[in-house]
């Protein structure tokens, strides 16, 4: 190898190497993404009562430059009655957005959904976590204190209270 070729992939390994720059600032960015995950939200499997963004069927949501959104998603299962439906949703969802000028919804299943991708909203919400909730001594307190210990926001813990779980006295 010649000290000109050499010279040449470190020139190209630098300018790999180098953050890319976003032609959109970083508020507007930032403003973006906030509304984008409101209007993932927004969509819902019809047999599960919560949206898809806290069943962790998200993946990846992508932005360019030009503001063209690419959302690789999945499915709680490859055999979901809604599969051929649910990208228009998304899309339907996201296209409406100030400014996002196209959208392309990517299916996958690679890594395959496993309900530890959902947030702890959703498995209170499914009820994966209300008969531990509901399990634990000393009443709101109980409640409380458990719910510290398991790492759950506090408005996390309060919906699961609100929500009407049964606590011991």
């Amino acid at each position: 190898m010649t000290d000109e070729n050499i010279q040449e992939r470190d020139a190209f390994q630098q300018a790999w190497d180098e953050p890319q720059k976003s032609a959109l600032a970083q508020s507007e960015l930032d403003t973006l993404i906030d509304q984008l995950i409101e209007a993932l939200k927004t969509v819902f499997d019809p047999e599960i009562p919560v949206d898809i963004y806290e069943l962790g069927l998200i993946y990846r949501v992508d932005v360019s430059d030009d503001r063209d959104v690419v959302v690789d998603m999945t499915l709680t299962a490859p055999g979901c009655p809604v599969a051929g439906e649910m990208p228009g949703w998304v899309a339907d969802a996201v296209e409406p957005l100030p400014g996002v000028r196209q959208v392309d919804v990517e299916m996958t299943f690679q890594p395959q959904w496993g309900m530890d991708m959902m947030s702890d909203e959703a498995r209170l919400e499914l009820g994966a976590m209300t008969d531990w909730l509901g399990q634990q001594p000393g009443g709101l307190k109980g409640v409380v204190k458990a719910a510290r210990e398991a790492r759950l926001t506090p408005s996390t813990a309060f919906r699961a209270v609100r929500g009407g779980i049964d606590v011991p006295p």
